[in-house]
Order: C-alpha cells, then structure tokens, then sequence
C-alpha cells in the first residue's frame, strides 16, 4: 500500500507539473547527456549495516517540453557488509547491481530576469519511472556467489545550474526499489551531475 501510495504520488505531482503554466519560455537545445557520480545508501532493514558506497550513472534524455522530459540510462551501485556464515565466523558479502532506467521528469525553470535574453538559470525537477537491475552478490571468503536480474522503481528529484544554453551542473536525491536473490536493496542515490545539451 506504501509503494503504491507512494506511485500515485509521484504521478499526480508530475503531471501538475507537466501542464503548469509558466510565466516565460524557456529557450534549450532539446537532447541532452549526463554523467552522475555519488553515493549509493541502502536504507532497508536487510542491509541496515552494510556500506554507503559507490554509485555512477550515464543518461541520455529529450526535452519534449521545456517543461516534460524522458531520459534512459546505465548506472552501476555496490554496497557491502557483515555477515555471519554457516561455517561460525564473519565474511564480508559485496552486492552490486548494474542497471537499466527509464525516467519520466516534470522540469520548472527558473528565470534569470536581468539577462538580455531569457534563459533558466535554475531548473528544478521531479520524476519518476522503471529500471530493469543485473545484480550480484558474493561472499568471497566462502566461494558464494549469485546473480539475479530484476525490475525495480525510483523516485527523483534535482536542481539543474545551467553555466549555458548548453553545459549544466547538477544535484539529484534518488529514492530506488528492487528486490534481487530474496534481498531487499532499497536505498537512496545522491549525485553531483554535469551535462550538456545538443
């Protein structure tokens, strides 16, 4: 009920977003690629011990809207802690996922009103949307090791700093879901992103 609460949520604030009026238009080039680089932190009980660890993603996106954009993207993340194991002693378990995601974002720029011509400065934006996850997880000290792939969710939201019309500087908090091998990887991703328009 949670997630679904959750979904709906996210639907309803992106579609609001979607259709906003805004109060000047905004002038880009229409695709764009970035890079994001930060940290990945598990927050489910499962893995509440395990490390806040390593997290890149590479998206490519177009502006359908100065308001509404999709972008698709390759990530990887990786996580490790503590297990106790059959054997009696403590081994370290690594987890990591690679990832495929497909994101719709509702985007709000933000006017600089004191430039000659309008160009967002700032823009804020929320999505949402689909990924398929390759995950591993291996206990080296034991030999264990499985994989598993499986669809997950995530949640978005970020400001973009545009330097240009083309190059932007970029924070974004991701709230993601998936559940491979019977393990619950829910966690938070935290970015500093740069891009560039085209």
């Amino acid at each position: 009920m949670k997630k679904r609460i959750i979904l709906f949520a996210t639907a309803v604030i992106l579609a609001f977003f979607a259709f906003f009026p805004s109060f000047a238009a905004a002038q880009r080039n229409y695709n764009y690629v970035v890079a994001k680089l930060g940290v990945y932190s598990p927050i489910s009980n499962e893995l509440s011990d395990y490390s806040s660890d390593f997290n890149g993603e590479v998206d490519f996106g177009h502006y359908f809207s100065p308001y509404f954009a999709a972008e698709f993207g390759v990530g990887h993340l990786q996580t490790s802690g503590t297990v106790l194991t059959f054997s009696g002693f403590f081994a370290t378990e690594d987890i990591d996922a690679t990832y495929l995601e497909a994101t719709a974002k509702a985007v709000f720029p933000v006017p600089y009103y004191y430039s000659r011509h309008y160009q967002p400065f700032m823009d804020l934006y929320l999505g949402g949307g689909l990924g398929v996850y390759f995950a591993n997880d291996n206990v080296d000290a034991i030999g264990f090791s499985t994989s598993d792939t499986v669809p997950g969710f995530h949640i978005l939201g970020g400001a973009d700093f545009n330097l240009n019309q083309n190059v932007f500087l970029g924070l974004e908090l991701k709230y993601m879901y998936a559940k491979p091998f019977d393990t619950d990887i829910e966690g938070m991703i935290f970015t500093g992103n740069i891009g560039y328009r085209f």
